[in-house]
């Protein structure tokens, strides 16, 4: 099965094992797929790098946010708990499309039954 490889450079887990600094510095600061069985099994991302992304997607999240305040009908700005309330529900549907997507359900009955010692 082919897989899609995100990152330039890659490196075996043994590889990483072995050495994990010169892992990392072989991304020149960018992100290492680390290979398992010549399958993605995760990728090593430099401490700098991750704080990059971490800060465009708080950037990003915070211009959806305020696009969110411009379509109140009253006009009023949204307060800090309502946009953290906002945020936490795109990203539990962002997590429950994933969850489609890679086939992770359980019809309602299964799901049900699994539960039932607590939906007493």
């Amino acid at each position: 099965m082919a897989h899609v490889i995100l990152a330039e450079t890659t490196a075996s887990v043994s590889e990483l094992k072995k050495n994990p600094m010169g892992t990392v510095a072989a991304g020149e600061g960018f992100p290492v797929a680390i290979l398992n069985r010549n399958e993605p099994a995760f990728y090593c991302v430099p401490a700098r790098a991750w704080e990059a992304l971490l800060g465009r997607l708080e950037d990003l999240e915070q211009g959806v946010s305020a696009d969110a305040c411009k379509d109140q009908p009253d006009g009023e700005a949204l307060s800090y708990d309502e946009l953290q309330q906002r945020s936490a529900v795109r990203q539990g549907i962002a997590r429950g499309e994933l969850a489609v997507a890679e086939d992770r359900v359980l019809p309602h009955r299964q799901a049900r039954a699994r539960m039932a010692r607590w939906l007493k």
